[in-house]
């Protein structure tokens, strides 16, 4: 029964390591605006959109909220950025 417990609570901690916290980003601590190739190995996951600067996504930035349906064009340099219904970014991709 121990054992159990620390295999679940490490597994808890180990799935908290996992998500970025904006801080440890510093997605804010920029001059000038992003590409969608630069937010994708940034990797925001986890972080809430909101507190994202606006200016500093790519100029063709998505913000798809869930159930949202969106085109299926592709255009290369578009950020596209899934978020939860709390805000939290769940999946970032160009296309």
């Amino acid at each position: 029964m121990l054992v159990r417990s620390l295999v679940i609570l490490s597994g808890a901690v180990l799935a908290t390591a996992c998500v970025p916290e904006e801080e440890n980003l510093n997605i804010n601590d920029r001059g000038s605006p992003y590409s969608c190739a630069e937010m994708v190995e940034l990797d925001p996951k986890g972080v809430d959109v909101q507190i994202i600067d606006k200016a500093l996504l790519p100029e063709r930035t998505r913000i798809i909220p869930p159930g949202t349906a969106v085109t299926m064009d592709y255009i290369p340099d578009r950020l596209n950025l899934e978020v939860d219904d709390q805000g939290l970014i769940t999946r970032v991709y160009c296309g």
